[in-house]
């Protein structure tokens, strides 16, 4: 059956350098430059340096540790070493941004991308087209639910819309056909998360430093 799902991993699972535009590569270069700059300064703040302490610890009865931590000298399974580095990514709110959507795509398809392609190793080339795939799906997702509206609802679209560029970009990376690659999206999409209630009664998150909760007018 076609649908707009199918589509969406079709496309994944057949991007290649033969059939994208070869000045994404020069785009999809600078993301990742771009992400691994503010990210290495991410991880001087508190909150960071948390996450890292908490992935760390989880990390601690992995039977495999093969993803690198940035500014660390320790790695972690793909996963933890993914959720590390994009905490770091998007710590001080110096991340691209997606206007239209209301996203920061590199802090999540980033680190979702080099904590997998170093693990099943990749070649840059392969790494750079699993990242133009997953800015397009994370955008595509953000654009699809209206982003204004969504933010209103409560919800952090960079967190909610953020799993499918993440689940993309692992898809491609691991060489998934579009079947799989749709089964990706489907357990991505009921994981999706992310809510803005930081904004309001305070907490560290998006590079926010705590806040006093706000109080309804008398």
């Amino acid at each position: 059956m076609s649908n707009e799902t199918r589509q969406l991993a079709e496309f994944v699972a057949e991007a290649s350098p033969e059939n994208l535009p070869g000045h994404l590569y020069d785009c999809a270069t600078d993301c990742v430059l771009d992400t691994l700059g503010v990210a290495l300064f991410g991880t001087t703040q508190p909150w960071s340096e948390m996450i890292a302490s908490y992935g760390r610890r989880m990390a601690a009865g992995a039977t495999q540790s093969s993803a690198t931590i940035i500014a660390k000298d320790w790695k972690a399974p793909p996963g933890i070493a993914a959720l590390i580095n994009g905490a770091a990514g998007h710590a001080f709110e110096l991340d691209d941004v997606h206007d239209e959507s209301l996203l920061h795509p590199g802090t999540v398809v980033v680190p979702a991308a080099l904590a997998v392609g170093e693990d099943v190793k990749v070649t840059g080339q392969e790494l750079l087209t699993a990242v133009i795939v997953g800015y397009e799906l994370m955008v595509r997702a953000g654009l699809g639910v209206g982003a204004v509206s969504h933010m209103l609802g409560g919800f952090h679209s960079t967190g909610t819309n953020g799993v499918f560029g993440a689940a993309a970009t692992a898809a491609k990376l691991l060489r998934l056909d579009a079947t799989r690659t749709v089964h990706s999206l489907g357990v991505a999409g009921s994981m999706a998360g992310g809510l803005m209630e930081f904004s309001q009664t305070g907490g560290w998150s998006s590079g926010f430093t705590p806040v006093a909760p706000r109080r309804a007018a008398s």
